[in-house]
């Protein structure tokens, strides 16, 4: 079995060649790298991974494009442009071509912090959003529940396109009838659900069963075949620990079959983002 990490964050330690971005969401303090990383992922079993472009460098690529370039079979990346950046998509063509074809899978847009709700009625998000179908990138949603609604009227207008929700749609920052929504994009045939940061809606300690009804539910309304595993490293994360991640699939979805549980952890992964590993 083939195990994929949909959700990896890395960032260097090297704030002089990849500098944070001055206007980024927040500065994080540690650093977790790609050479910290990698050894992990080989102990751990994890066979390849998406490292998700995060928030402290914008539309600052360089520290993506150096870790693809080092790891080109095992890893894929996203990108990340400011939704009102009207020179957004010209600026998402240009990385395209630098990393390669196959090499940047997504964009990824956030919803879930005051002050970083974007414009849904902005030209400039729909522009973006239609650069990334057209470069034949995933558009890759981070939000909470409330803000589902305003996507799935934007996916409206590109409903072909590859939409993927980042960390089962954050079931736990937001009420029932908010919830609804998010499990009503499981109407659109090319959504997926990221199995990813299950303890944030969680009150419970792991394997967090608490979220198990959720999780079922959420698992009936896309299939095993339209959802993605993340295994949530970040720094500090040990072998231990990462290894035990994929657990959480026996865990909270030990009803589905052997064959179901290989598509969420790898196999959907693999045919949707192209790994050739």
């Amino acid at each position: 079995m083939s195990i994929i990490d949909t959700h990896i964050h890395l960032v260097s330690a090297d704030r002089v060649q990849f500098p944070l971005h001055p206007n980024g969401a927040y500065q994080p303090q540690q650093s977790y790298p790609l050479e910290e990383y990698i050894p992990i992922m080989e102990e751990s079993g994890i066979h390849g991974a998406v490292l998700v472009h995060c928030e402290p460098y914008l539309d600052d690529h360089r520290y993506t494009l150096h870790c693809l370039a080092q790891e080109p079979k095992r890893l894929k990346g996203t990108c990340l442009f400011s939704p009102d950046d009207c020179d957004g998509p010209a600026k998402m063509a240009t990385l395209i071509e630098k990393a390669g074809p196959g090499r940047i899978v997504a964009f990824r847009i956030h919803a879930y912090r005051d002050g970083g709700i974007p414009d849904f009625e902005s030209p400039e998000l729909k522009a973006l959003w239609g650069a990334a179908v057209e470069l034949g990138l995933a558009v890759q949603l981070h939000f909470v529940p409330r803000y589902a609604g305003a996507f799935a009227n934007i996916y409206r207008q590109f409903s072909h396109c590859t939409v993927i929700l980042d960390h089962l749609g954050r079931p736990g920052q937001g009420n029932a009838v908010e919830y609804e929504e998010v499990a009503a994009l499981a109407e659109f045939e090319n959504c997926y659900l990221k199995f990813s940061a299950v303890e944030s809606a969680s009150s419970e300690p792991w394997p967090h069963r608490d979220v198990k009804p959720c999780i079922s539910r959420m698992a009936s309304h896309f299939g095993a075949e339209r959802i993605l595993y993340g295994g949530g490293y970040s720094g500090g994360t040990t072998a231990s620990a990462y290894r035990k991640a994929p657990q959480l699939i026996e865990e909270l979805l030990g009803h589905l079959p052997a064959a179901d549980k290989d598509r969420i952890l790898g196999l959907n992964a693999i045919r949707l983002f192209r790994f050739e590993l």
